[in-house]
């Protein structure tokens, strides 16, 4: 089969593709099934509720990461712990906001915590993650 002709429904998990590295330029050969795990690599992904100083409440989309649970720790300062460590590397993705003077942080703060602060007016505030969406991804790079 010619590589122009060559599309996801023709990919069998062992196909050998060349994959490069972002930081270093080298390149090595992976197997369609080495992307696949990397796709699939842990992930949380939620619609967060919070009142007052209450702790968010996740209505989960999906999730293959351990249990997590959900703190406030502050104004404008809470957190998910979970009970499993996190695998070194961590993307958070925050949904939009549509309030401009309203910003959402969100960082992985221990080995099992991902950590989010909220502002309004860069002043650290609660009641602006109803309806939030985050997704929290875990892998080893």
């Amino acid at each position: 089969m010619k590589i122009a002709d060559y599309t996801t429904s023709d990919a069998k998990a062992l196909d050998r593709l060349v994959a490069t590295d972002a930081d270093t330029g080298a390149t090595k050969n992976v197997t369609a099934e080495d992307l696949a795990n990397f796709s699939s690599a842990g992930q949380y992904k939620a619609i967060l509720n919070q009142v007052s100083t209450a702790a968010p409440v996740a209505t989960l989309d999906s999730s293959n990461l351990s249990a997590g649970t959900w703190s406030y720790t502050n104004t404008g300062q809470y957190h998910i712990d979970f009970d499993s460590p996190l695998a070194t590397d961590v993307i958070i993705i925050l949904g939009a906001i549509s309030d401009p003077t309203t910003t959402i942080n969100a960082i992985k703060s221990g080995a099992s915590t991902v950590s989010i602060t909220t502002r309004s007016s860069g002043v650290l505030a609660d009641d602006l993650l109803s309806g939030q969406y985050i997704e929290i991804k875990s892998f080893n790079a």
